[in-house]
């Protein structure tokens, strides 16, 4: 995905130009972390449907249940699990913000 893009006449013809944000880049590795995470959390569910598009209902609620299991193990680490969401919450809006 582009960050933006345009055109240029130019004496020959056109060119096509775009930008490539490389904060969208690092965006996309995580996504592709979490898909990977989803994915093998599916199959430990047992859920054997295609992993489609990351919007799919099937893929919110492994997702979810997903999150709701590290809070369980971080609890049983004896760690605080609104701690965790916080600090979740503030890299996931740094991503969004750089």
């Amino acid at each position: 995905m582009s960050a933006d893009w345009g055109t240029l006449l130019t004496e020959t013809g056109k060119a096509v130009w775009c930008e490539v944000s490389v904060v969208a880049d690092a965006l996309c590795v995580r996504a592709q972390h979490a898909c990977t995470v989803v994915g093998s959390y599916r199959e430990l569910l047992g859920v054997r449907a295609p992993l489609q598009a990351s919007r799919s209902k099937v893929n919110q609620e492994a997702a979810v249940t997903l999150i709701a299991d590290l809070l369980v193990w971080l609890t049983v680490q004896g760690s605080a699990p609104d701690e965790a969401l916080c600090r979740a919450q503030q890299l996931y809006e740094a991503g969004e913000a750089a």
